[in-house]
């Protein structure tokens, strides 16, 4: 009998090691710094592959008109938080991705703008408000980056 429980006492006793070595105090402690959330810009589909991107929807739309203003306003970083969050809500809106670009154009950041721009026109279909927006989009940030220079 008294082998059985120095063997339970010995078990109980790894357990709460194993627990103590998955998190000590301190990392239970410590405060989480809280990161931006980082959007990465998919690959391009081939023309062939190009789908229509899904409609924007109105939350969506609402949060990339008051990003408008913010970039209008000079304020890139405050609206690429707006446009974030639309991004949750309608993550293959074609205009999202123009906003995204038109952010990082204000940012002087050419060539990520000129990635949300292609991947905003491949999501644009054969929509043809879209696709003349994007493309305009896409010269613009090109005559910037060529003019940055």
């Amino acid at each position: 009998m008294g082998k059985g429980l120095v063997g339970l006492l010995a078990l109980v006793l790894l357990a709460g090691c194993a627990i103590e070595l998955a998190e000590t105090p301190e990392q239970r402690e410590a405060p989480r710094e809280q990161e931006a959330p980082v959007v990465t810009v998919p690959d391009e589909p081939a023309p062939h592959e190009r789908r229509s991107g899904d409609a924007l929807s109105p939350a969506a739309a609402s949060l990339l008109a008051s990003a408008r203003g913010f970039l209008q306003g000079g304020q890139p970083d405050r609206a690429l938080s707006l446009i974030q969050r639309a991004h949750g809500i309608s993550p293959n809106a074609a205009e999202v991705y123009y906003h995204f670009a038109q952010a990082h154009q204000a940012r002087q950041e050419y060539d990520r703008a000129e990635q949300f721009a292609r991947r905003g026109l491949a999501l644009a279909g054969n929509r043809e408000k879209l696709e003349r927006q994007g493309a305009e989009l896409l010269a613009g940030i090109r005559h910037a980056a060529t003019n940055s220079q």
